[in-house]
């Protein structure tokens, strides 16, 4: 019996690569069913990331997250995409937005109005 190598021609490739693009549409239509509010999260980390460079501290407990995440879910795009396996990204999702509030509260972005307001809804 022959043995199957996905790699062994290009158009197994090519089967594999549109299975992982198709993991990946897979994986995003799934974390923005847990929230809506995980673009707005995640573009507030990516500029808190960038644009705050003195809180490193923060700047390192973010980028930790945002690796365990990509991470995480690239590994199941590899394989197979299922909601139950990427419930764990939500919770890192609402600790990652919490985070994000009480750094941003911390560095003078948040008036603390609008933190009680924040947290209340």
């Amino acid at each position: 019996m022959n043995s199957w190598n996905h790699l062994g021609s290009i158009k197994s490739f090519i089967f594999e690569l549109n299975i992982i693009w198709n993991n990946i549409i897979k994986t995003s239509i799934i974390l923005l069913e847990f929230s809506i509010l995980f673009l707005l999260i995640l573009i507030a980390m990516l500029i808190f990331i960038f644009k705050y460079k003195k809180d490193e501290v923060s700047r390192r407990k973010l980028i930790y997250l945002l690796i365990t995440i990509a991470i995480y879910s690239g590994g199941y795009s590899l394989i197979y995409v299922e909601s139950r396996y990427l419930l764990i990204i939500s919770v890192l999702i609402l600790l990652m937005g919490v985070y994000l509030i009480e750094t941003f509260y911390k560095n003078g972005v948040f008036k603390p109005n609008i933190r009680i307001l924040l947290f209340l809804t």
